[in-house]
């Protein structure tokens, strides 16, 4: 009898390592096949797909814009009072530091403007396997120089200078793409937090602190036109969000081929992975949140293999922020037009936002939450404010209960509030008000 147990658990311990073997052959070719079926679209899939050829360096942005996040150089004070500048109006310390080391230092403007002029972006990735251990040091750096160049244009908006702040908002987008080139889903998350701060920028400088000369005017809607036609370019900055997430599933394909597990659970995953990042780069094309939510996996789904559920990207994540900014840029776009009705009719405000078309703006931009894209919606006041139904796609006519947050200090976070509120001239804090400095 023993020798009968010890026979059938041998067979059958054969059979599931039998079973094994061939269901991992049969899900590592099926794995293959369909990442060739990909690259036979002219999809790139692979780490080689993504191999490039460096540009010379005099035709490489990156190589200015890394001497330019060389030249700034500040000590943990400075640090302070230009992080500060966000939420409360700048201190004269912080402005009069500004000023002196914005003139000290021309030469990071001047090589952010060269950067500006080249027709290539190259951060020097070295693609290569396994692509998790792809580092982009670039990153950080890159992310205080926009920082720093947000408080540059705080300050030119205090001083009356729109001209110039709406020329340093229009360096942060710049600096915001060139981030985004050739990176995976991290670099384009941190290249649209730079885009907030530039949409942020936008709309705190639409309220004047003083009746404009003409001069100011003129310098002003010159800047503005090209400004508004670059936040309203969707298809460039949604095609920026599609290579995101084509290089994201190439880490996450590259990680299968390489995981040390058995061919049986890693291949199963890859499979089911694969089926996911379609739907990602399906709903990336979509033009509204509630479109784009509905085609994308629930990350990660528990009938999925174990090691699929452990490296699935939360993509509604990726994809809420990328509406969330999308739709901050709309109304940054808003928020220009009305100041430059404002200057044309003695400081007054439109009525409505249809004021705006043809003179100001070619049409009003959508509200990318909204699934009929209907425009984004406006409060009238003096000054008004721009509004996103928000995530849930409720019109709440403007109700921003519990955007403003006093914890640890002063916020305004509009995606807390069931309509996310855009307030011309922003939402800040007299320099009074600000917590002290920790020693």
């Amino acid at each position: 009898m023993l020798k009968w147990a010890f026979f059938a658990a041998s067979v059958f311990a054969l059979g599931t390592w039998l079973f094994i073997i061939i269901s991992g052959k049969f899900q590592e070719r099926k794995f293959f096949a369909e990442v060739q079926r990909r690259q036979s679209m002219g999809d790139k899939v692979l780490v080689d797909d993504f191999r490039t050829v460096p540009p010379p360096d005099d035709e490489n942005a990156a190589t200015y814009l890394q001497k330019a996040s060389d030249q700034l150089r500040l000590n943990p004070h400075e640090q302070w009072l230009i992080d500060g500048v966000g939420d409360y109006r700048p201190s004269e310390e912080a402005k009069s530091f500004v000023a002196q080391y914005s003139s000290a230092h021309p030469q990071i403007r001047g090589l952010i403007h060269q950067a500006e002029s080249c027709p290539q972006v190259d951060w020097h990735v070295k693609w290569r396997s396994p692509a998790l251990e792809v580092l982009m040091p670039y990153l950080d750096p890159q992310r205080e120089l926009v920082h720093f160049l947000y408080a540059v244009g705080i300050c030119e908006h205090e001083a009356g200078d729109d001209a110039a702040a709406l020329q340093t908002a229009r360096d942060i987008f710049f600096l915001a793409r060139a981030v985004d080139i050739r990176s995976p889903m991290v670099g384009h998350l941190v290249a649209i937090g730079l885009e907030q701060m530039g949409a942020d920028l936008c709309l705190r400088l639409a309220d004047p602190v003083a009746p404009p000369s003409a001069q100011d005017k003129s310098d002003l809607s010159a800047v503005a036109q090209l400004m508004i036609a670059g936040l309203c370019e969707d298809a460039v900055f949604r095609s920026q969000f599609d290579a995101a997430v084509r290089a994201d599933r190439m880490v996450q394909v590259d990680s299968v081929i390489h995981l040390p597990a058995t061919k049986f659970e890693v291949f199963s995953a890859g499979n089911a992975l694969l089926e996911d990042d379609d739907q990602a780069i399906l709903a990336v094309a979509q033009p509204s949140w509630p479109v784009a939510h509905t085609m994308l996996p629930s990350a990660p789904r528990k009938s999925e293999p174990y090691f699929a559920q452990l490296m699935a990207f939360p993509w509604w994540r990726a994809f809420e922020s990328e509406f969330r900014t999308e739709a901050e840029r709309h109304g940054a776009a808003i928020a220009i037009a009305c100041r430059l009705y404002a200057d044309d009719h003695d400081g007054k405000w439109p009525p409505d936002l249809s004021a705006l078309v043809p003179d100001y703006l070619p049409a009003i931009p959508s509200d990318p939450f909204d699934a009929q894209l209907r425009p984004m919606k406006y409060l009238p006041g003096n000054p008004p404010a721009i509004y996103s139904i928000s995530i849930d796609g409720i019109d709440n006519k403007g109700d921003r209960t519990g955007a403003i947050r006093y914890h640890d200090g002063f916020s305004y976070n509009p995606w807390l509030s069931p309509d996310a509120v855009l307030p011309i001239g922003g939402v800040v804090e007299p320099a009074e008000k600000r917590p002290p400095e920790e020693p």
